[in-house]
């Protein structure tokens, strides 16, 4: 008995002398956009900045973040010709107060529910910087070829680097969009080319009709 005591006893104490290991962490947040208006830029069409507040998340090095912008409507984006102009702002805030972040990140976006000639994603980048959050500046991006709509963004985000600010406080969001033209379309409704083909093969259904 005695000596399964002391066994006991020993296997305890290589339990807590084991050294801590940080984990890295898969942090996923979903958030509903209601989409600001679309207006007439010096090079194309300019979707206005959406702003919105989320419960406050804690981001650190190592840890892989996932937020999912979900449209209220679709997006159509056109690319008329190059070269291209499209380009978008992404960018995750900390709550006032806190201190800055500086730092070095690697950022991807895809799109959700993509159709017609939209990109399939996803755009990885790498990043340097600082101030209050973490983002996606604007760059020249293929989104398209001609055009193609999506009802949401997916933009993943990891920590490689940091040198102040970390780990990181996050509870505010925003995102625009620049491309040659923009359009929100209602969530469900084709595109054009879709529309287009449903069309015809309705046409090709009521001849068939008529011919019985």
């Amino acid at each position: 008995m005695r000596r399964l005591l002391a066994l006991v006893v020993v296997l305890i104490l290589a339990m807590v002398s084991l050294p801590a290991t940080a984990s890295a962490t898969l942090i996923e947040i979903s958030q509903n956009y209601t989409l600001g208006p679309v207006s007439a830029g010096s090079d194309g069409d300019v979707l206005g900045h959406t702003h919105q507040y989320f419960d406050p998340v804690v981001f650190g090095l190592g840890d892989t973040l996932v937020f999912n912008f979900l449209f209220d409507t679709r997006l159509q984006v056109f690319d008329y010709d190059g070269p291209t102009l499209e380009a978008f702002i992404l960018q995750l805030g900390m709550p006032s107060g806190y201190p800055g972040f500086s730092g070095t990140w690697t950022s991807s976006i895809e799109a959700l529910g993509g159709r017609g000639n939209i990109w399939s994603g996803p755009i990885t980048m790498s990043w340097q910087g600082g101030g209050s959050g973490i983002g996606w500046g604007g760059q020249g991006l293929n989104i398209t070829d001609s055009q193609g709509s999506f009802k949401g963004l997916r933009w993943t985000l990891q920590l490689t680097s940091a040198t102040e600010g970390v780990p990181m406080t996050l509870n505010s969001s925003a995102l625009s969009l620049y491309a040659d033209r923009i359009e929100k379309l209602p969530r469900d409704v084709p595109d054009s080319g879709s529309t287009l083909l449903l069309f015809g093969i309705s046409l090709v259904g009521l001849r068939a009709w008529r011919k019985r």
